[in-house]
């Protein structure tokens, strides 16, 4: 209860004057009424006065205790419930002055806290007045901010911090201030040492010791400035970037993607935000390999490894990938951030260089094997022609022919692994390869038969190439052939040839060809087609899809040889019941047309005739050394024979007569043909030379041609094809 309630209950028991008086005359009323009432019946022997005194009597008795219940128990009560409320007024009046006390130190202690915070806040604050725009309070932030002391601030207006150029804009500002709470935005603030800085303001009306004042606080935007800068040159980095990048929130929903990842996936931005990695799964993984992704990234691990992923359009993409959780200062996790590194091309040219290593290894495996097959085919050959020359006709001779015709046949199959292992000896000549391809037309069309029509499509200005001519009719005829045979109940082969541009998009996934003008040669076929391992292995020597014994497996193998080693490529693009189509690009020639040399069979037979020259010949093989000696024994010339270059050196050092020709080997141990052929040139400068061998090795070609000056005979030869080219080389009028 308050003071005030107490004081009012006790006034309201305190009865009125009036109230009491009428009340009084009313006791008295009723007791004149009993007294007159009574009087008559008392005994006549009592005097008048009696009855007086009993009148008073009965009075007094009847009016006290009316006067104590209504006047003087109230009267008692009313003072003590007086004393109570005067007790009550002291004690609020008491926790009045306490209360007092304490909100005033309260308010001291307020007003020395907000002047601490105004003080010691870190942003600059200061107050001003809004009549004379003069600084009546500024902190310490200040003052460190602008290089200003507090004494000079409070010297100064606002207007004096401002670049001179903005004080217009400042005062239109604070003319159309209204309200209390300013929102000011980003000014020009100008520090004791001139230098120029942005700020954001905000500002509030207050009354400063009985001022109009405004209170501002004005917070530095150069670090600000300098982190956004940073995050724009971060976020320009990430969208530059070619690497994909992208992030996800907690749950995996993609909230970020860089331009990388459209151009990668062929997702656009909108495609993939909300969207799940899920879009990206190629179906090459188990449930199990998400499972342990998933399980590391949510232990707080990153993931790093190679994934194959799916592009919009179903392309399959392989990446590097580095998936991380995202965290923010605090060290929560908020998403998932992956950096992905497109290496498709890359593993793609992997792939291709691990094929071509392997088939570089199976090709000097071939070229090893064709070398010594050649030797041995060599003495075959020639002791066949020997036995033949000596045999009358009769079951021995056809005997003989049986083995000759073998021998031919076997060192055909030597050909084409040479062709494979880029060994074999090229005559390049600038062709016209539109005329090379359509005058093997109609050899073509009888090849394959009627029931495959063939056309030849050239374009018109088609340029020119610089290959053997025979060895590009060879490609023509296998591949040609290989379309026969996926075409079993007829179709078309069509050979389109055409000038092109390879660019870097081409050459960066064939890296055994460079960018520039190429000549097409397309071959397409309307078979079987083939399936994608096929088409990986289809190049290898001796893989063929063909049954046993109708297929030997060195057909492409041998077209894949001679195109690469005519500085080509070739590729294929097949579906299965779709056709075939080859294409094979060659270097487009742009200088002028080479003559034509003549090497191993590549002339007009010349009689064998008789010799009388001295031929010295080096081979480490005693069974050639032994035939050849037969030989050209038989055609009359004198024959000094070597098992080595270092007896080469000492017969041609020692043997007393002249000698005319050497025939030796390219490949022997300790030493080659060449080098021995400079070594007895230097003894004999009149030396003729001729070089021999199962392939043509690079001491006498450079990639498989022929050095200028070079006389080469390619093993297996017959009698007839030695000793003409003797006579060929000997015949000559320069040495």
């Amino acid at each position: 209860m308050t003071v005030s309630e107490g004081v009012g209950e006790a006034r309201s028991r305190i009865y009125s004057p009036v109230f009491l008086v009428g009340l009084l005359v009313v006791a008295i009323f009723f007791v004149e009424v009993g007294v007159m009432w009574l009087v008559p019946r008392l005994p006549a022997s009592w005097p008048y006065w009696v009855a007086s005194i009993l009148d008073a009597v009965i009075l007094v008795f009847l009016l006290l205790p009316a006067f104590y219940f209504l006047v003087s128990r109230p009267l008692l009560r009313a003072l003590k419930e007086r004393e109570k409320s005067n007790q009550r007024l002291l004690e609020a009046h008491a926790d009045l002055e306490s209360r007092v006390t304490e909100r005033t130190a309260a308010l001291r202690a307020s007003e020395e806290r907000y002047r601490a915070l105004f003080e010691n806040n870190p942003a600059s604050m200061w107050v001003y007045d809004e009549e004379t725009l003069a600084f009546l309070a500024v902190n310490q932030s200040a003052c460190r901010q602008y290089g200003y002391s507090h004494e000079e601030f409070l010297d100064m207006t606002i207007r004096d911090i401002r670049p001179g150029g903005d004080v217009p804009a400042l005062l239109e500002h604070i003319a159309g201030e209204s309200g209390s709470h300013q929102e000011a935005g980003v000014w020009r603030h100008r520090r004791k040492d001139g230098t120029i800085f942005e700020v954001e303001i905000t500002s509030d009306r207050v009354i400063f010791g009985e001022r109009e004042a405004t209170l501002v606080l004005a917070k530095d935007l150069t670090k600000r400035r300098r982190a956004e800068e940073s995050v724009q040159k971060l976020l320009f980095a990430v969208e530059q970037a070619e690497n994909v990048i992208f992030m996800t929130d907690p749950d995996g929903a993609i909230t970020y993607v860089n331009p990388a990842f459209e151009t990668v996936y062929g997702f656009s931005r909108e495609e993939a935000l909300g969207k799940t990695p899920r879009i990206l799964k190629s179906g090459q993984y188990d449930r199990s390999f998400y499972k342990r992704f998933w399980q590391k990234l949510l232990a707080g691990e990153s993931v790093h490894g190679e994934i194959v992923n799916k592009r919009h359009d179903g392309q399959l993409v392989t990446v590097e990938e580095r998936v991380n959780p995202f965290l923010n200062a605090e060290g929560r996790r908020i998403g998932f951030i992956a950096v992905q590194d497109d290496v498709t091309q890359s593993r793609l040219l992997e792939e291709q260089f691990r094929q071509s290593q392997k088939m570089e290894a199976v090709g000097r495996l071939a070229g090893g094997v064709a070398h010594d097959f050649n030797n041995l085919l060599t003495v075959i050959l020639g002791y066949s022609d020997v036995l033949l020359q000596g045999l009358e006709p009769g079951p021995l001779r056809e005997a003989a022919q049986e083995v000759r015709g073998a021998g031919k046949r076997a060192a055909a199959l030597t050909r084409q692994l040479l062709a494979f292992s880029r060994k074999q000896a090229l005559v390049p000549e600038v062709l016209d390869l539109g005329d090379v391809v359509s005058g093997l037309s109609s050899m073509v069309e009888r090849l394959i038969g009627e029931e495959v029509k063939v056309s030849v499509v050239v374009s018109p200005g088609l340029g020119r190439v610089k290959a053997d001519r025979g060895q590009l009719e060879q490609v023509v005829m296998n591949l040609a052939v290989n379309a026969r045979d996926a075409m079993p109940k007829g179709g078309s082969l069509i050979f389109e040839l055409q000038n092109v541009e390879l660019d870097d998009a081409y050459t960066a996934t064939h890296a055994e060809v460079k960018p520039g003008p190429y000549v097409l040669l397309a071959i397409s076929d309307t078979g079987t087609g083939m399936d994608a391992e096929t088409q990986k292995r289809i190049f290898e020597p001796f893989f063929t899809t063909k049954e046993a014994g109708k297929g030997t497996g060195l057909g492409l193998s041998t077209v894949h040889g001679i195109v690469h080693q005519s500085g080509g490529s070739i590729g294929v693009y097949s579906e299965p019941g779709r056709g075939t189509t080859f294409k094979v690009y060659l270097p487009r020639f742009a200088g002028d047309a080479a003559v034509r040399r003549p090497v191993s069979g590549d002339h007009p037979a010349l009689p064998a005739g008789s010799g009388s020259e001295t031929v010295l010949v080096v081979e480490d093989e005693a069974a050639i050394r032994q035939l050849t000696n037969l030989i050209l024994q038989k055609a009359g010339y004198t024959v000094l024979l070597a098992e080595s270059p270092v007896a080469a050196e000492r017969i041609a050092s020692s043997h007393p007569g002249p000698i005319h020709l050497l025939l030796t080997d390219v490949v022997m141990p300790g030493m080659r043909g060449p080098e021995l052929a400079e070594r007895l040139l230097r003894l004999r400068p009149d030396l003729r030379v001729l070089f021999m061998s199962g392939y043509t090795d690079d001491a006498i070609a450079h990639h498989g041609f022929l050095d200028a000056g070079r006389e080469f005979l390619q093993k297996p030869f017959t009698p007839l094809r030695l000793t003409q080219k003797i006579r060929e080389v000997l015949g000559r009028s320069e040495p």
